[in-house]
């Protein structure tokens, strides 16, 4: 059969005007897609332009969107975008960057810094550049121009209330960075958003600092890094998130967004306590025994508790690493009146944190002859301090506390002898014959020793650490001394574990819809992919996926919910159940407006039974159970 021209024509035109059509309504579908992630929740931190991640960055952007995350931060450092000094910017990574996550449908949160240690290696003549405010500008201003209608988010920083601004913390030199920033970034698009830098969980008194330096009118959205769970299960996390809202609604902006631009738990495995679950009694008997051979096993253990955790909270007054003991909270009055004989010993500094009113009163304890117990990572290392305004700043200490207790700390940061970790360990002779339990393969990466003692002071290692057949010093030891009745019983070998794989993907998911259900508008897990492959390195198993890149549970629980809640959910009410242990959230799909049902109780192993609408709900345990609900009367 033969066609004319004009009816070829025609169908021709009418071919081409369906696949306009199609093409018009498939550009569309993108625009809607696009927009509709980039008010998505889901996120992760990630370090893709490190070396180790951008050999996979093509797998890793398909891991990411795979598992219906839409948001992916990054550090945009001053270090590599104005590595010279002159009018010169180097834009091309993060261009690369940014063309793989567009393909991959993700968006890129950058995070603005210029931090000191990576000034030192490219521009030491810009450390620190709080002190050089035009440079700081002149980056901004860049960076954000040449993004101009590409990202349209910025945060200010990361952590500029920790490790990541020094010497030391301090609101008035970040505000002066933050304004800056707020000017070039509005100055270029007016409908750029800027973020303060993700704080160091809900830092209450560093937020208050920032108001009371300038900030407001700065910022259109405040970060938070939160590890672990929400303030519904950790009493911790309650009081603090009820301090930092307090501060927003004192400050007139209890309205303002908040992102939580890091969150998580890490998987590590602690081996102490793995190889022998009372070590830790067994090392407070050996240091009890040192100070006085007359004292036992104490019958319980204090639980010092600093002035600012507000009166009333709940405490956890559990440690596995202290199995059967139950620890007896005691305020500083508490601590500085109470017998030795009733209370021998006392849990004084878990972590790197300490305030300095419990580090005084903790000292003022071992003078007069009682046991402190500091424990995991580098107890004691940064000081909570108040300043004049009333607000507490902190400042990492380590080596004025550990001079002052007569203590001492190496690392390879510290001394160039030192390696960056070992597992060759073995008991202290002093520990061995007292009876110890043997330890081998532990892995240490901070070491004690006795160097700064004074005359009449006395040194036990209790864990010694080797590196190549040559002692280094030690993970756990007991200092005593000779002018002071008590002693230090301090370990920077972790006590403590991680979470299990199945714990973190548990707690992943809790946390989410914790915080979603309190309003936050965005949540990025940290990270993406872990940093190594040592399973007792803390630092190496935060991630979603292994270091050989194999999905871990936590990975397949993200999946899970966005799956189930797809890419922009919104939280619709909490739902009574009858059990304060238990929670119950509904949330509606955007996709199709389904309203989806989610519960756990936070307790393990807990069953709860309850009804909504018509429908049973049965669960046990910590479990999130996700439940499609429909005919609920909602709009």
């Amino acid at each position: 059969m033969s066609i004319s021209n004009n009816n070829y024509h025609r169908a021709f035109l009418a071919i081409g005007l369906c696949l306009l059509l199609v093409v018009t309504a498939h550009s569309q579908q993108r625009r809607q897609s696009a927009a509709t992630d980039l008010f998505s929740p889901w996120g992760v931190s990630a370090h893709p332009l490190a070396d180790r991640e951008w050999n996979k960055i093509d797998f890793a952007l398909t891991k990411v969107r795979e598992a219906g995350i839409r948001w992916l931060r990054e550090d945009f450092r001053f270090s590599r975008i104005c590595r010279d000094a002159v009018d010169t910017y180097y834009f091309e990574d993060y261009d690369k960057l940014l063309e793989k996550a567009e393909k991959n449908g993700i968006h890129v949160l950058p995070i603005l810094q210029a931090y000191d240690n990576e000034l030192a290696q490219h521009r030491p003549d810009l450390v620190s550049i709080y002190e050089h405010p035009e440079e700081w500008r002149r980056f901004v201003r860049a960076t954000v121009a040449h993004y101009r209608g590409k990202l349209r988010h910025w945060e200010i920083w990361n952590e500029p209330d920790g490790g990541f601004w020094k010497p030391a913390p301090d609101a008035s030199q970040y505000v002066r960075l933050l304004k800056i920033a707020y000017e070039e970034i509005k100055k270029i698009d007016t409908a750029n958003r800027v973020i303060i830098g993700g704080l160091i969980s809900w830092n209450a008194e560093y937020m208050q600092s920032l108001y009371n330096a300038g900030a407001k009118g700065y910022f259109d959205a405040v970060a938070v890094h939160p590890y672990h769970l929400g303030p519904d299960a950790n009493p911790q996390v309650a009081w603090e998130y009820t301090d930092f809202r307090k501060v927003l609604a004192s400050n007139g902006q209890q309205d303002i967004e908040i992102w939580i631009t890091e969150s998580g738990g890490t998987s590590f495995k602690g081996q102490l306590i793995s190889q022998n679950p009372r070590f830790m009694l067994d090392a407070i008997g050996f240091a009890l025994n040192k100070l006085d051979s007359q004292r036992a096993e104490p019958a319980s253990i204090g639980l010092v508790v600093s002035p600012r955790i507000p009166k009333g909270s709940v405490l956890t007054r559990k440690r596995p690493w202290l199995p059967g003991v139950t620890l007896k909270p005691l305020t500083l009055v508490e601590l500085a009146d109470i017998p030795l004989a009733e209370c021998p010993v006392v849990l004084g500094a878990e972590g790197l944190n300490i305030d300095e009113p419990v580090l005084q009163a903790l000292t003022a304890y071992v003078k007069r002859g009682g046991l402190l117990l500091a424990v995991n990572k580098v107890p004691l290392h940064t000081v909570h301090f108040q300043i004049s305004d009333g607000t507490w700043q902190r400042a990492d200490r380590y080596k004025q506390t550990y001079a002052a207790l007569r203590m001492g700390l190496d690392a390879f940061w510290t001394a160039p002898h030192v390696p960056p970790y070992t597992s060759d360990v073995t008991l202290g002779p002093d520990a061995r014959a007292a009876g110890l339990p043997s330890v081998e393969n532990l892995y240490v990466d901070r070491f004690l020793h006795g160097r700064n003692m004074q005359k009449g002071d006395t040194y036990f290692p209790i864990v010694k650490a080797f590196h190549a057949g040559n002692y280094i010093g030690d993970g756990m030891a007991l200092y005593t001394y000779g002018d002071w009745k008590g002693g230090i019983l301090i370990s920077t070998l972790a006590v403590e574990t991680g979470y299990s794989e199945r714990e973190q993907a548990n707690l992943l998911q809790r946390m989410y819809l914790t915080y979603l259900a309190e309003g936050i508008q965005k949540i990025f897990w940290y990270d993406l992919h872990n940093d190594g492959a040592n399973e007792a390195e803390r630092e190496h198993n935060f991630g979603l996926l292994q270091w050989d890149w194999t999905e871990k549970e936590a990975y397949r629980a993200y999946r899970e919910m966005t799956e189930q809640l797809g890419a922009n959910p919104k939280f619709l009410q909490s739902v009574p159940t009858g059990n304060e242990a238990v929670r119950a959230l509904l949330f509606q799909r955007g996709e199709d407006d389904a309203m989806v049902l989610t519960s756990w109780a936070n307790e393990d192993n807990l069953p709860y039974q309850f009804e909504l609408g018509g429908y049973r709900i049965e669960g046990k345990g910590n479990e999130v159970r996700f439940q499609v609900i429909s005919n609920l009367g909602f709009d």
